[in-house]
């Protein structure tokens, strides 16, 4: 399970370009420290992605900086196939420019914007 998960790690490592293309100037990142959550928001060549973890021991409820769009799950560390109690994030989302997450503890995902 674990290989596997790795193995999916390295393949949207390698498929988002918003993840392939490391700059600087293609990042803004969020961190609450109160909340113990980072948000991070990559983007490149027209794809955006986010990576939101939760390192508290607690559900929290996030208020994630999205941009305008339709946005899909495309991974999820709390997922049961990877071992985990169960996903608490949607599939997929729309932004209005913020999205209130309910996040699981010691878990993150990955959201990619669709176009």
């Amino acid at each position: 399970m674990l290989s596997e998960f790795y193995q999916e790690l390295v393949k949207l490592r390698t498929t988002l370009r918003a993840f392939a293309r490391l700059s600087k100037e293609h990042l803004e990142v969020r961190g609450f420290e109160k909340e113990r959550t980072l948000q991070v928001r990559r983007w490149s060549d027209g794809e955006e992605a986010l990576f939101v973890a939760n390192f508290s021991d607690e559900l929290r409820t996030a208020l994630l900086a999205a941009p305008v769009g339709a946005w899909d799950n495309k991974l999820d560390s709390a997922d049961r196939r990877w071992g985990g109690p169960g996903s608490s994030v949607p599939p997929s989302f729309n932004s209005t420019g913020e999205v209130p997450l309910s996040l699981c503890p010691k878990s993150f995902w990955v959201f990619q914007r669709l176009e």
